[in-house]
């Protein structure tokens, strides 16, 4: 907040297990009621809701495994440094583990972390992995999320999609989140066609890209025409709605549904 210009306000983009971090954050900072004023909404991309690392399937979950292993790898000289025999047996165990399942039993005794209620204090250590799992899960606190949202979610993600779908009567709870799902795009993917002919990859642009620009664009418009200063909230028929807000006020959200 204290690095932007006054009045200014700054939305929330998040990838993969980072937008489970972003929903998990808005969600917790929303129930305590401490989120920054400049906080106007933010954008959730191929968020899996339900972290349950065992259930991804081969070669998914082995590759993860790897690139979490190489993690410890490349700041060993600093993980030797811990004298603590019960940090180096975790260590160790991970070091070992073929999947990032066995991965997170490992390490989950001597992860940081922190309390899910302000003031957030920081901790060490799960006593199992799957209660590593269960805090990290961002539907849990879905529904406190107090400003605009919107989800993206492909059908055709082979990483989150399932997980996602399980959970998401979490985030259709909340007026205040909009959820998109789309016929194809990947994990992540989205990319639009004909593919971009100035791109060395050969691939066009990702859509995704478009709908986070026209859903911020809708926000910033309705907040300037909703005088009140009342919250952005989205009605069950996924219209935009806040309290006192006419009618000619909802267009820029009618235009972004259009897009969408």
């Amino acid at each position: 907040s204290a690095r932007l210009a006054e009045g200014g306000k700054l939305f929330l983009v998040g990838n993969s297990l980072g937008s489970n971090i972003l929903v998990k954050y808005l969600g917790e900072e929303g129930f305590d009621q401490t989120l920054p004023p400049c906080v106007a909404g933010g954008i959730s991309l191929g968020n899996p809701l339900h972290i349950n690392s065992p259930s991804l399937i081969f070669p998914y979950g082995h590759l993860l495994s790897l690139g979490a292993r190489k993690g410890i790898l490349e700041h060993f000289r600093s993980f030797r440094k811990m004298n603590n025999s019960h940090h180096q047996q975790c260590i160790h165990k991970a070091l070992c583990a073929a999947t990032i399942g066995e991965f997170d039993r490992a390490m989950a005794p001597i992860y940081s972390r922190n309390d899910p209620y302000f003031p957030f204090t920081a901790k060490i250590g799960y006593e199992r992995g799957e209660d590593y799992w269960t805090d990290a899960s961002s539907y849990r606190v879905a529904q406190h999320v107090s400003v605009p949202l919107l989800t993206l979610l492909s059908k055709d993600d082979f990483l989150v999609y399932n997980p996602s779908v399980q959970k998401m009567t979490y985030l259709l709870e909340n007026p205040n989140i909009m959820v998109v799902k789309t016929r194809c795009g990947g994990h992540l993917g989205w990319q639009e066609s004909p593919p971009d002919s100035k791109n060395i990859f050969g691939v066009g642009t990702s859509w995704a890209d478009t709908a986070t620009a026209d859903f911020i664009d809708a926000v910033i418009q309705c907040k300037k025409s909703n005088t009140n200063g009342v919250g952005i909230r989205f009605a069950e028929s996924s219209s935009f709605i806040g309290e006192r807000v006419m009618p000619e006020d909802l267009d820029p959200f009618r235009n972004t549904k259009s897009r969408l």
